[in-house]
């Protein structure tokens, strides 16, 4: 029994020894390739409300309650979330049409400790000559001692996964909707009278 709990112990030690030395910066960086124009890539991503149709958490977090601020679009928009596996709220920083947004995310309730954890994000649109090339990055750092490096090495492969779900979402959305634009203009057009034409 002595021996047994010697050698937790020492595990235990090493990890946090090693937890010590972790960075506990992460960087996460996916990209996807959209058949679409950069204005219609930033229309999705431009007002807070649209997000629901492709961030990839609103499929996964259980009890997920969105709640949007005063202001959806572009500088000063805010989002605040609740779910059964956490709490948090982002806010625009920089935007700028069809090229980039950038929002700053704060993990936790409000008025605790876990609300210091805070990350910066942004997505990117860059056109191509087969249509929209999108880069969405986050940086962040985990402020807790020891296990911060651990939570630190999780973040990198959660958040990994998550955007690129959120990525092929975007590119769904995205290119069903200019499917939908490129088979009725046709249409709309055809409906109007020629030029010159009488009632």
């Amino acid at each position: 029994m002595k021996v047994t709990l010697a050698i937790l112990f020492g595990f235990l030690t090493l990890l946090a020894v090693v937890g010590l030395f972790l960075p506990r910066q992460y960087s996460v960086t996916q990209k996807i390739t959209i058949a679409s124009t950069p204005a219609a890539v930033f229309a999705q991503v431009h007002d807070l409300r649209n997000w629901t149709n492709w961030m990839p958490w609103s499929e996964q977090s259980q009890g997920l309650s969105i709640t949007q601020g005063a202001i959806t679009q572009g500088v000063g928009a805010t989002q605040r979330w609740v779910a059964k596996d956490g709490a948090g709220s982002l806010e625009v920083v920089a935007s700028k049409a069809d090229e980039f947004l950038e929002y700053e995310l704060r993990f936790g309730a409000e008025d605790t400790a876990e609300s210091r954890e805070q990350a910066r994000a942004r997505i990117e649109m860059h056109p191509l000559s087969t249509g929209t090339e999108v880069v969405w990055s986050m940086q962040g750092r985990i402020n807790t001692p020891v296990v911060g490096g651990y939570f630190a090495l999780y973040m990198n492969r959660l958040a990994g996964v998550m955007f690129r779900q959120g990525l092929r979402n975007l590119k769904a959305v995205v290119e069903a909707d200019a499917t939908k634009t490129s088979y009725f203009m046709p249409e709309m057009i055809a409906s109007y009278p020629a030029s010159g034409s009488r009632a």
